[in-house]
């Protein structure tokens, strides 16, 4: 059909534009982004030449291109769109116009991708505030304003600020809509995964597992949302330490995907990738390994060596060989990975702050201490501006330590073991169960170095806490 327009009317001609469009939009939901790009960009050029920059189809044209991006992992060529068409269509149509509140929302979300929380959240406040006022708390768009709002706080770890919400929200949309609508059902998995994020494991079980029954009788056992679901309750799974229960319902999901979407669309990518990791959960690496590798080399062809997806993929990847016992591949790997992620992203953002965790936490593992020593300092420098309260920070606080104790810098290593532990025990109920370790990685640390700077009483103050048999997290 575009063809027929170009050749008949032109590459201009405003039924063109539209043909374009609509090709890149199917583009994106077959998953050939980098196809739907190209036509966006097109598109936009045609628009800006024959209507202006500043005409309204130029502005949504330039709004699809950057959620595009966003969609491709190109988070700052998303935000400096998004900012763009923001202030034109403020300038054009006032900041409460239903047209300016969607960019708003949509650059929101592109900063919360970039890592800048508190500037998405700052947007998401302000958009709902302004939706409550003129269209009510049960308003569709209401709704969808404080979901996101929910989804900003959980990126902040405010997980109780994002449960309130989330259950506001339920309850409004049961009474609105009906307890088996989709978007009821939507917003009963967000909810979900909040109590997940909160160490409530076994009440976002049995939401989960609510959920998916309704969405199976409701939508369907193939539909995406359904899929969704099975995704979201095997995470829950891998959480609770029911590792076989999440690799029964990830391959199954795995095997729909592939029948629904092709073996090569993202979404059946990342079940494969998810699949590949809980299958290194259960030590079964001569079936993670092939996977992951599989995986890998479908992200980088289906949306390119630097997507989140393909750093995600990485990571798991790089796991899976130090497992199998080739350290060095894995570090290879992380490397490789670490690089592209401080080029495309910079230094602070949450891919970045990931690939060096992950890099850091190999060598460590094998022993290379000063090594390990500034990609640590880099890491915790990092997640301390993005992911203050996250258990995560601690664990790099205490390796970081750790690193020092290799060096006999124990003076120096001291406090950094001791707050690592510390802040980690205090979130030890966010911690999932596959990543438990950790904590006792952290109080075994602080027993080397006493022992090995001779502070016989306090090594043996921390041996007896290690003695003492764990709490189940609450």
């Amino acid at each position: 059909a575009l063809e027929l327009f170009q050749d008949k009317l032109g590459p201009d001609h405003p039924d063109t534009l539209t043909s374009r469009n609509n090709l890149a939009m199917a583009y994106l939901d077959a998953g050939r982004t980098e196809d739907a790009i190209k036509l966006h960009e097109a598109n936009l050029k045609q628009m800006e030449l024959k209507l202006g920059p500043d005409d309204p189809s130029t502005l949504t044209s330039r709004h699809n291109l950057a959620s595009t991006y966003l969609n491709a992992g190109r988070t700052q060529d998303a935000i400096k769109l998004f900012e763009a068409v923001l202030k034109q269509t403020e300038s054009q149509l006032g900041s409460e116009h239903p047209d300016t509140l969607v960019i708003r929302n949509n650059l929101a979300m592109a900063y919360l991708d970039a890592g800048r929380t508190q500037d998405a959240i700052k947007l998401h406040e302000a958009n709902l505030k302004l939706q409550e006022s003129k269209l009510g708390p049960d308003h569709p768009d209401t709704l969808a304003s404080r979901n996101n709002l929910a989804q900003a706080y959980l990126t902040d770890n405010r997980t109780q600020d994002a449960i309130k919400l989330h259950e506001a929200n339920l309850k409004q949309m049961e009474l609105k809509l009906g307890s088996d609508h989709p978007i009821t059902l939507t917003s009963r998995s967000n909810l979900a995964e909040a109590y997940r994020r909160a160490g409530r494991t076994e009440d976002a079980i049995k939401l989960h597992e609510a959920t998916l029954k309704q969405l199976e009788l409701k939508l369907g056992p193939d539909h995406p949302d359904t899929l969704s679901s099975r995704n979201n309750l095997a995470v829950a799974y891998l959480d609770a330490d029911r590792t076989q229960d999440a690799i029964k319902l990830q391959e199954s999901t795995l095997k729909l995907r592939e029948s629904k979407l092709g073996p090569d669309h993202p979404h059946t990518l990342s079940s494969l990738m998810q699949l590949g990791g809980s299958y290194r959960v259960a030590r079964k690496l001569d079936r993670a390994v092939p996977l992951l590798e599989r995986s890998l080399q479908g992200f980088k062809k289906q949306v390119g060596p630097d997507h989140p997806y393909t750093l995600a993929n990485e990571r798991l990847l790089a796991a899976a060989y130090a497992a199998s016992g080739k350290p060095d591949a894995a570090e290879t790997l992380l490397r490789e990975s670490l690089e592209r992620a401080r080029k495309r992203y910079g230094p602070t953002d949450v891919n970045t702050v990931q690939a060096l965790a992950s890099l850091a936490s190999s060598l460590i593992e094998q022993k290379k201490w000063a090594q390990a020593e500034p990609i640590l300092r880099e890491c915790l420098a990092a997640g301390e501006k993005t992911q203050t309260n996250d258990w995560r920070t601690f664990d790099v606080r205490s390796q970081l330590g750790g690193s020092l104790l290799g060096q006999k810098k124990y003076a120096e290593a001291e406090p950094l073991l001791l707050a690592g532990h510390e802040g980690m025990k205090t979130r030890e109920a966010k911690i999932p169960a596959q990543d438990r370790p950790h904590l006792a990685e952290a109080a075994e640390r602080i027993v080397q170095l006493y022992e090995s700077w001779g502070k016989k009483d306090k090594a043996a103050e921390w041996r007896a806490r290690l003695a003492q048999p764990a709490q189940p997290p609450r």
